[in-house]
């Protein structure tokens, strides 16, 4: 079985930091510590200008504060509270994390109300795992969870400061709790924490792993995702060439597919059941997209394509009279590499009903696949549910329901070839 395998770099970047509409604290309040003058004076100058949007007023303002003599620590707090709101507007976020990690902490923290803590500590924890600060992180999570403030995002770039920091085993619990916090929430898990959750379990258990790579593929939909699964898909037990074709079928249709083996091999397949126009049209799409050269067997492709295209029509007339309902399933599967799904779907079922079919398994699938291709997923969703036969079928089959369930979820992915 292919090995599972966890994009580090996409990890290292896909929890952002979007806090463009934060507004700095108030500089004044009607009870706790009070602001020295000049810096009270100065703030209140830098919230009117950043409330009207005129940032680079509002940092001047801020470094007046700074400038001021005899500040205490709650003064120097908020100063740097304000100096990182006001940088996160300017999207200087390298800036902002500086300015949030020094009012976080702060020994005047404490002097903030719960709500403003909760927000300092969050916003602080977000850039620093921006900023790949990892240890910043890791403080800061203890705090928001004193006070009841974190969410499945701050659980999801805690579990990415311990998986970079190669503490799996929390890496692993925090990302489970940003799951459990995503779907109380109603949302969709981040794939980060999904990654990390498919790593740990890949070392003991392939099934677990397995089970959270689809539910990754069926939330995103890209190819790469889809590459990996079809791969370990590959490696299931007494898998037939037939179903080898079906499940790079769905990679093909979802694409673009991602090696040169890929085109080949898939090529190889189509040729071997003797779908002359798929193979010429896999291989011409693996030399379109830079994967393959043209070579002598994408010319024999062309070549046979070429004469079958000479004579489908006549075939499917003939097919359509014939009481052997195989002629019609041979010619349904030619029919699949003309992306013409519609009259797969219609000749598939036909040749079906006629029975005499040497496999009404495979053609069970080929009726759900051409229904899913046409956009007709629930039906083709409860065709490809009803299949059985070999592990090797059923996975095929299951690969398509998942593609299926993808496109009903909006999931981004590559238009069909």
């Amino acid at each position: 079985m292919t090995k599972f395998s966890v994009r580090v770099a996409l990890l290292a970047s896909a929890v952002s930091v979007s806090l463009a509409m934060l507004a700095p604290q108030q500089a004044t309040a009607a009870s706790g510590p009070k602001l020295s003058k000049d810096v009270a004076t100065a703030l209140i100058a830098a919230q009117k200008a950043s409330n009207a949007g005129d940032y680079q007023t509002a940092l001047t303002s801020v470094k007046q504060a700074q400038a001021a003599a005899g500040q205490s620590d709650y003064d120097t707090l908020q100063i740097n509270n304000f100096l990182g709101a006001i940088d996160i507007n300017l999207k200087d976020f390298a800036g902002a994390d500086v300015a949030l990690e020094a009012a976080a902490d702060s020994t005047a923290v404490g002097d903030l109300d719960p709500a403003n803590q909760k927000q300092l500590y969050h916003n602080a924890l977000l850039l620093a795992a921006q900023n790949q600060h990892w240890s910043k992180v890791l403080s800061y999570e203890p705090k928001l969870e004193a006070l009841q403030d974190n969410d499945d995002t701050t659980y999801a770039v805690t579990a990415q400061a311990y998986y970079f920091t190669k503490d799996m085993a929390n890496a692993k619990t925090y990302a489970q709790k940003s799951i459990d916090a995503a779907k109380a929430a109603g949302k969709q898990p981040n794939e980060v924490v999904l990654q990390i959750v498919m790593g740990s379990q890949a070392a003991t258990d392939q099934s677990a792993a397995e089970a959270t790579l689809e539910q990754i593929v069926v939330t995103y939909s890209r190819p790469d995702d889809w590459d990996q699964l079809v791969g370990v898909s590959l490696g299931t037990k007494g898998i037939s060439n037939a179903d080898a074709l079906n499940m790079y079928r769905v990679l093909y249709i979802q694409g673009p597919m991602k090696t040169a083996d890929d085109y080949t091999y898939m090529g190889s397949l189509a040729e071997a059941q003797r779908n002359s126009v798929e193979a010429r049209n896999v291989l011409q799409a693996g030399v379109s997209a830079g994967k393959i050269k043209a070579d002598t067997t994408l010319s024999k492709a062309r070549t046979e394509a070429s004469g079958d295209e000479k004579i489908i029509s006549p075939a499917m007339a003939a097919a359509s009279k014939s009481k052997k309902g195989e002629d019609g399933m041979q010619v349904a599967q030619d029919l699949w590499g003309y992306g013409r799904y519609a009259d797969v779907e219609t000749m598939a079922t036909a040749a079906k009903a006629k029975g005499g079919v040497k496999d009404p398994g495979e053609a069970a699938v080929l009726i759900g696949m051409a229904q899913i291709a046409q956009g007709k997923y629930d039906q083709g969703i409860a065709t490809l549910q009803s299949v059985t036969g070999s592990p090797g079928r059923q996975r095929a089959a299951h690969l398509w329901v998942l593609y299926a369930q993808a496109k009903q979820k909006g999931a981004t992915s590559a238009p069909a070839h």
